[in-house]
């Protein structure tokens, strides 16, 4: 039986007479602030890189797909060996596009000119990464953080590709030929803590009195009822369907930086937009040793400060004033319990 994969009814053999070209251009930036104290990055764009991109079976394994983080005061995701975009028409299903780099080899942006496939004039499109099989509709593209973070050592985004949502904005096609941009749908929190020895950290703990940290949900790529200027509220909104009152991160091995001001740990968090303005984050960290170490902080209420916690962009959140305590933070989700980290976890959009 002739195997078929379907773009508006389109199959193998009908292909073979269609010479149609599409062009999709995908690039991220996320920017941080040079210093550590508390900010708000703006997005950004950087120059292209094209890379070609061929059209490939359905048997793609979403369970390889995963970009990486590089960067410290400009984060930028990087499609590697293995990486696939999910790309959808609005009330269509989806076509899954794997990238074709080497191992070792690393892209902040794609170009991806797929002959054989037809678009179609005025139809909606959107692009998503990491690309999942079980994702059927555009208007349902799930996010799981209901799993613990981890971070190789100390001061690095690196992994945050485990963890993130990268999407395009909505858009048309013209002549069989459509740009756009992906960004990350996701807000990057940096912990910037102050701790009080140089002793090794093991773990991280972010929690608030309410359950606001989003865990579980899905975007509707295809809602553009709102401004985008309304970004992360209206536009493609996030609908979270489960919330914690923590976050965990996981330090794989963690020295602290040691400088003149102090000795610092920095770890990177991955979440969806949540306005945190005038809330109240407390700080846990645990050393080598099983000590355990709180501070806390009420956030800024204005638009731009570090309660802002809003979709592509990093926010650094500088945390001084660690004291020892005796009850440490042991509320834990069910995922959390007795289980091993995210080192043999699948990515995320399951």
């Amino acid at each position: 039986m002739e195997k078929k994969q379907h773009l508006h009814g389109i199959t193998n053999a009908m292909i073979k007479k269609i010479y149609y070209v599409f062009f999709i251009i995908c690039n991220v930036v996320i920017l941080s602030s040079c210093n550590k104290e508390d900010t708000l990055g703006d997005s950004s764009k950087v120059s292209y890189l094209y890379v070609n991109l061929l059209p490939s079976s359905n048997d793609i394994d979403s369970t390889l797909t995963r970009s990486i983080a590089r960067g410290v005061s400009t984060i930028t995701p990087y499609y590697g060996h293995g990486d696939s975009l999910g790309i959808f028409s609005e009330g269509g299903s989806q076509i899954p596009f794997e990238i074709p780099l080497a191992e070792g080899q690393y892209q902040s942006s794609v170009s991806i000119s797929a002959e054989g496939w037809r678009t179609k004039d005025g139809e909606l499109y959107a692009v998503y990464h990491p690309y999942n099989f079980y994702d059927h509709a555009g208007n349902r593209v799930y996010w799981d953080l209901r799993r613990i973070q981890e971070q190789p050592i100390n001061d690095t985004p690196i992994d945050l590709g485990k963890y993130w949502m990268l999407a395009s904005d909505t858009c048309s096609n013209t002549n069989n030929i459509f740009h756009t941009t992906m960004n990350m749908y996701n807000c990057v929190i940096n912990m910037y803590c102050s701790v009080p020895n140089t002793n090794k950290y093991t773990k991280m703990v972010i929690a608030t009195d309410d359950k606001v940290f989003p865990t579980y949900g899905y975007f509707d790529l295809f809602d553009i009822s709102g401004s985008k200027t309304a970004l992360p509220t209206t536009y493609q909104p996030f609908h979270a369907l489960e919330y914690s009152n923590h976050v965990t991160l996981k330090f794989i091995t963690c020295s602290p930086t040691i400088s003149k001001s102090g000795n610092w740990v920095s770890g990177y968090i991955c979440l969806p937009d949540i306005d945190m303005k005038g809330r109240t984050l407390t700080c846990y960290l645990w050393d080598i040793s099983g000590n355990c170490y709180v501070a806390s902080k009420t956030l800024a209420t204005t638009s731009n400060g570090n309660g802002a916690w809003k979709r592509n962009t990093t926010v650094t959140v500088s945390m001084k004033g660690f004291t020892l305590t005796t009850t440490p933070y042991t509320n834990l989700n069910p995922w959390e319990e007795d289980k091993d980290t995210c080192s043999t976890c699948y990515p995320v959009a399951f």
